[in-house]
């Protein structure tokens, strides 16, 4: 008898965007394949359905085991292709060939870091279930059931699903350095919008504060004041403000700062 313990695979449910995992245990026997768990994970319902119609596929119980490690694993293929779509469509929204595209307003902006969090936490799940897998697996084929002579195809088998099982753990963690580059590239946006609004605010107060200046100096109450009797003050005193605020503004243009 062959007894894989509870917690030594996880399946990945991925249903309704609310990504779970939960534990599941095996006990190999000569004629039994008994599972220990507490939900029904997609792979096992999968797998049942497909032996339910054709019995052929679970001859005994170590085929069987087999069988249903390799549909855990294609499961996390699948979930892996997902996820490198969905990232693959976050990529292009942020690094639209369009800069109006690429200026997000706060709402969309947050429901995108929502979208990379759900992402990352999906992909952290399927990293979960190919580490116990894998343990699973590397458990598997030391025991001395599978060393036999008689289960030489399940140990092909066994061998062929731990190096599908690395090679998903490798592209999985490119996908997950891909996803935080897209986080920081996402925080790198909110930097920029932040940036702008703020150097909008600096120019404004450059151009407006000259004229308040004037006008405040032009305001002052004192009985004597070179302007306050001239025909021409009140036009001069407009046309200075005008001046006051038009100049910066042209200078930073030219400079290119605006």
């Amino acid at each position: 008898m062959t007894s894989l313990a509870p917690g030594n695979a996880f399946a990945t449910t991925a249903e309704e965007g609310k990504p779970s995992s939960c534990p599941i245990g095996f006990v190999l026997t000569d004629q039994r394949l008994v599972t220990v768990r507490y939900v029904t994970p997609k792979p096992v319902r999968i797998f049942s359905e497909n032996v339910r119609r054709d019995p052929n596929l679970a001859p005994d119980a170590l085929t069987a085991l087999c069988g249903l490690l390799d549909a855990i694993v294609d499961r996390l293929a699948d979930e892996l292709e997902k996820v490198g779509e969905e990232i693959e469509k976050i990529s292009n929204h942020i690094f639209s060939s369009k800069i109006d595209a690429r200026r997000i307003p706060a709402d969309r902006l947050t429901a995108l870091l929502t979208r990379i969090g759900q992402t990352q936490l999906l992909l952290a799940r399927i990293r979960e279930t190919e580490t116990s897998t894998n343990r699973a697996l590397a458990f598997l084929s030391g025991t001395p059931r599978l060393r036999s002579r008689k289960s030489a195809d399940a140990r092909e088998h066994v061998a062929s699903l731990s190096a599908d099982t690395a090679s998903l753990g490798d592209h999985s963690v490119f996908l997950a350095n891909h996803l935080y580059f897209l986080l920081d590239a996402s925080v790198g946006l909110i930097s920029i919008e932040q940036n702008a609004a703020m150097k909008l605010f600096s120019w404004v107060a450059v151009v407006f504060m000259p004229p308040t200046l004037i006008a405040g100096i032009y305001g002052m109450n004192f009985h004597v004041l070179p302007e306050l009797h001239w025909t021409y003050g009140y036009p001069f005193a407009l046309a200075l403000m005008l001046a006051s605020a038009v100049l910066p503004l042209w200078y930073l243009k030219r400079r290119g700062w605006l």
